[in-house]
């Protein structure tokens, strides 16, 4: 939907259910309420993705205008402190079971990915406006970071849907758009990023998940690492944001992720910065061999889950519904 498509009945009914998105208390039937208005603007905001300027995403302007996006960046650090905090889940998700809310959980889900859509775009376009702030984005996605790196148990009943598909893709949507605007104060954004250790985070998340890798997800994150290592764009050197015990947790990435998603066609361009700087310091550390069982099982589960994507079909296949990616794939595509 750009701006020659958007009808004045799209805009109209936008419009309406921005004003009446607000903050409310995580988990409640007031929230439910609220969610059920974030849906239909993620929607509308997903149309929206072809635009290259503001004007031509109207329903994003609005958002800016009325100042909601830094409200759904509040809701969701909410949100997060709530299911975090095992006991208050368990008693407002019974409660809310309780009295008849049986898709809560469902309801979860749909705020998590709803509200991202609508963040990966509406982020952008503050950055362009060079009114964005980092240190509150970053700290909310680091946040997510260190959830998906709890205990397995632990991180699958902290955020319902796939926290680290959603950081990798907004936060490498975000690199890239610094880098396409060509003139930037680099700072702004390096600084928070090593204040919120979000590069570990990020080897941290992808190492940890090899085995369990989809490709989605991970495309995203080895594109946010290959983009934040090219000393084209950026001067901050890589050594900056990895110490010596993330080195070796690198090069497995480039040797079991990052190779095999670019083989199986998985990522826009080669990671050749990830790839040099990843040879750099596996002649620093000590070389291990290529763990042959490993990397098929890494490549097989890449494949599976990189069918995910169906181009024009309609119908979600039945990894799109194991998974329940189908919407969350449209963030990066």
């Amino acid at each position: 939907m750009s701006s020659s498509s958007s009808s004045p009945d799209t805009l109209k009914e936008a419009s309406l259910l921005i004003q009446k998105l607000a903050d409310a208390d995580p988990l409640t039937p007031r929230w439910v309420e609220i969610v059920e208005i974030i849906s239909p603007l993620a929607k509308f905001v997903q149309e929206e993705r072809e635009a290259k300027t503001l004007p031509q995403s109207p329903v994003v302007m609005s958002l800016l205008r009325h100042k909601k996006v830094y409200l759904l960046v509040h809701m969701f650090e909410t949100y997060r402190n709530v299911v975090k905090d095992e006991k208050l889940r368990q008693t407002r998700v019974k409660k809310m079971v309780d009295d008849g809310n049986k898709d809560i959980l469902s309801t979860m889900k749909t705020f998590e990915m709803d509200s991202h859509t609508i963040l990966n775009h509406a982020l952008k376009f503050l950055m362009v406006q060079q009114r964005i702030n980092f240190n509150t984005v970053l700290s909310m996605y680091a946040g997510m970071l260190e959830d998906c790196l709890q205990p397995k148990q632990r991180s699958k009943e902290v955020l319902a849907a796939g926290a680290d598909f959603t950081c990798f893709a907004v936060l490498k949507s975000l690199l890239r758009t610094v880098v396409h605007l060509g003139e930037f104060e680099e700072s702004r954004m390096t600084s928070p990023i090593k204040k919120t250790k979000l590069v570990p985070l990020i080897i941290k998340t992808l190492h940890s998940r090899m085995k369990v890798s989809r490709a989605f997800a991970a495309a995203a994150g080895v594109m946010f690492l290959d983009t934040i290592m090219d000393s084209d764009d950026f001067t901050t050197e890589p050594d900056e944001f990895i110490d010596d015990e993330l080195k070796p947790m690198l090069i497995e990435v480039q040797v079991y992720i990052a190779t095999p998603l670019y083989k199986l066609g998985m990522l826009k361009r080669k990671p050749r910065h990830l790839a040099k700087w990843a040879t750099r310091y596996k002649m620093e550390t000590e070389s291990k061999d290529i763990d042959e069982e490993l990397a098929k099982a890494i490549v097989d589960q890449l494949q599976l889950t990189a069918k995910m994507k169906t181009g024009d079909s309609k119908k979600p296949t039945q990894n799109q519904l194991k998974y329940s990616t189908k919407k969350r794939t449209n963030i990066i595509f």
